[in-house]
C-alpha cells in the first residue's frame, strides 16, 4: 500500500470489497428469541418502504448488522444512500487539503508528541504525522494493524453497503462531500488535538472509550446505542457532528424516502435520541418502525477489531540528541544531492535548506523512535528489517513536499 493510501486508510476506508448479488427476502416476525437490530422500516402511504441501517462505521460483517430477513431490502433498493461516497476517491487530492494551522508536535507538544508518534512505530512516519492535522493523527490510530495472524479485518460497513450497491448496479446518493465532512473536522482540531493528550491517559470514570463504544454497535440494541449519543453530551462538537448534520440531511432524506424504496446506511449515533433521523421522520408523518432479527449465541457474535496504542515514554535528551543526528547522518546524503533519489533537486531546494529541512525532520524522528532504539552503536544496531524501514525517516518531510507539488520522482529499478 502506497505511503499516501495508509494515511487516508482510518478515515476514508478506501479498499474495495465486493459481495455477491441478493435476492429480496420478507422480514420475519418478532419473536421471543429475537434481538434487537439498528434497523428501521420507513413507509408512507401509497410507495414501497423504505429502509434505515445504523452502521457505527466499523469492521463488522454485514450479515450480522443486516441479517438475511432485511438483506434483500439492500439487494433491491432503488437508491443507496450513504454520507459520502468512499469510491473513485483521489488519495493525492484530498491529502492536498488537510493542511494542518500548525505542526502536531507544536499542538501536543514534544513529550506527549513523542508517545503518540511512538505508537506507530515504523507505520507511519513522525514527519508525516507532524503535518496532519489533529483530527486526522486522531484517526490515523486505526491504521496500528493488529496482531498477525488474527482474522482478517473486514472494510467499514458502510463500504460493505457501497460494495452492495456497485454490485447490483444500484443509484448512490452520498449525503455530503468528502469536501463537507473534511471541513467540519477542520473546525474541531483543536478539540482532536486534546483527544489525543486524553487518549493517552487512563481513562477517567464514566468516560467513554473506544472499546465501550464499539461493543454498543456490536449489540446492535438501539436502546444501547441512545445511552452512548447520551452520554457524549450535546456540546458543540456533539451537536455539530450529529444534531446539526441530522437536519442538513432532512431535506434529501424526505424526498427520497418519500418516493419509497431507498436504502440510507448511515452512523448509527444519527438515528436515535429526540434529535435523530428516527425522531425527525416521525416528526414528517413518516410511520418508522424497529425491526429485529434471531438472536445469536453472545459468545458467537463478531467482535470489531479494536487495537489499543501502546505508548512509549518520550526519550531522554541525550538519547534524542544522539538518534537525531544518526537520522541526519543517514538523510542529508540520502536525499540532498547524491543519493538515488535527489529531492532537493526536485523542489529547488538548495543544499543548505535540504540539509536544514533533514535537520528538523531527524529530530522528529528522534522523538518517535529513540526511547525504542538501542542506546549506542547507531543504526547499525537495529534488526535489519526494522532498519530498511526506519532509516529514511528524515527524509520523509520533503517526501511529503514533494507529493504535494507533484514532483515526487519514480524511484529507479
Amino acid at each position: 500500500m502506497s505511503l499516501s493510501s495508509r494515511l487516508l486508510v482510518a478515515l476514508l476506508s478506501i479498499a474495495c470489497h465486493h459481495q455477491p448479488p441478493v435476492a429480496p427476502a420478507e422480514p420475519t416476525p418478532a419473536g421471543p428469541a429475537d434481538r434487537p437490530l439498528l434497523v428501521w422500516r420507513v413507509e408512507k402511504d401509497g410507495v414501497e418502504p423504505s429502509w434505515l441501517m445504523g452502521t457505527c462505521h466499523l469492521s463488522l460483517p454485514l450479515d450480522y448488522v443486516l441479517p438475511a430477513p432485511y438483506r434483500g431490502a439492500l439487494g433491491t433498493a432503488r437508491v443507496v444512500m450513504t454520507e459520502i461516497s468512499l469510491e473513485n476517491l483521489d488519495p493525492m487530492a484530498i491529502l492536498k487539503q488537510l493542511k494542518a494551522e500548525s505542526p502536531l508536535r507544536e499542538q501536543l507538544g514534544d513529550d506527549d508528541f513523542a508517545r503518540f508518534a511512538g505508537a506507530f512505530g515504523a507505520t507511519i512516519p513522525g514527519p508525516f504525522l507532524d503535518r496532519m492535522p489533529a483530527w486526522v493523527a486522531f484517526s490515523m490510530t486505526a491504521v496500528l494493524v493488529p496482531t498477525p495472524g488474527g482474522p482478517p479485518v473486514l472494510p467499514v460497513i458502510d463500504q460493505q453497503v457501497q460494495a452492495v450497491a456497485t454490485q447490483n448496479q444500484l443509484a448512490q446518493q452520498p449525503l455530503e462531500t468528502m469536501d463537507q465532512q473534511i471541513a467540519l473536522m477542520q473546525r474541531h482540531d483543536a478539540e482532536f488535538a486534546d483527544a489525543i493528550r486524553q487518549m493517552m491517559l487512563p481513562p477517567e470514570p464514566g468516560a467513554l472509550t473506544g472499546e465501550e463504544m464499539a461493543a454498543a454497535c456490536e449489540t446492535t440494541d438501539p436502546a444501547v446505542m441512545l445511552d452512548i449519543v447520551t452520554r457524549m453530551g450535546t456540546g458543540e462538537m456533539s451537536t455539530e457532528l450529529l444534531a446539526d448534520r441530522n437536519r442538513v440531511w432532512m431535506p434529501t432524506l424526505e424526498e427520497e424516502l418519500g418516493r419509497g424504496s431507498a436504502f440510507v446506511a448511515v452512523g448509527a449515533g444519527h438515528l436515535v435520541g429526540e434529535q435523530g433521523v428516527v425522531a425527525l421522520l416521525r416528526a414528517r408523518g413518516f410511520t418508522v418502525t424497529p425491526m429485529r432479527a434471531p438472536a445469536v449465541d453472545p459468545a458467537a457474535a463478531p467482535r470489531t477489531p479494536i487495537v489499543k496504542p501502546t505508548w512509549s515514554e518520550p526519550p531522554t535528551p541525550a538519547a534524542r540528541a544522539s538518534w537525531a543526528k544518526e537520522f541526519e547522518r543517514i538523510g542529508v546524503p540520502a536525499f540532498c544531492g547524491g543519493g538515488a533519489v535527489d529531492l532537493a533537486a526536485t523542489l529547488g531546494l538548495s543544499a543548505e535548506a535540504c540539509r536544514s529541512n533533514i535537520a528538523a525532520a531527524a529530530d522528529v524522528c528522534a522523538l518517535q523512535h529513540a526511547s525504542t532504539l538501542p542506546a549506542t552503536g547507531g543504526m547499525g544496531a537495529v534488526p535489519a528489517e526494522l532498519q530498511l524501514r526506519i532509516a529514511g525517516c528524515a527524509g520523509t518531510d520533503l517526501v511529503y513536499q514533494a507529493m504535494m507539488a507533484g514532483t515526487l520522482p519514480t524511484p529507479p529499478k
